[in-house]
């Protein structure tokens, strides 16, 4: 059995790679606060660093209370988690 690389024309394969490597996507214009298109690349991850800091908070390890936000009772809540842990452990 031949191998893969030598199972396809050469110069298909060839085709392909220059095609993708010619398309250049860049991000898109960025505006500022106010509205102003943001042009330097400095500026640019600048402006990106901030939103994504302003949007992704860390984790404290404290869940939110079921109970108070979806209505749901205890007990079903703990059914629910005991029967996924079966599932889990294939029991």
């Amino acid at each position: 059995m031949a191998p893969v690389f030598l199972a396809y024309p050469v110069g298909r394969f060839y085709k392909y790679v220059n095609a993708r490597l010619a398309k250049k996507h860049g991000v898109g214009t960025l505006r500022d606060d106010k509205g102003e298109a943001v042009v330097g690349n400095s500026e640019r991850a600048d402006l990106l660093n901030n939103y994504f800091c302003s949007v992704y908070v860390t984790d404290n390890g404290i869940l939110p209370n079921l109970d108070d936000r979806y209505g749901a009772s205890r007990h079903i809540i703990c059914h629910l988690i005991l029967a996924t842990l079966q599932r889990q452990s294939g029991s």
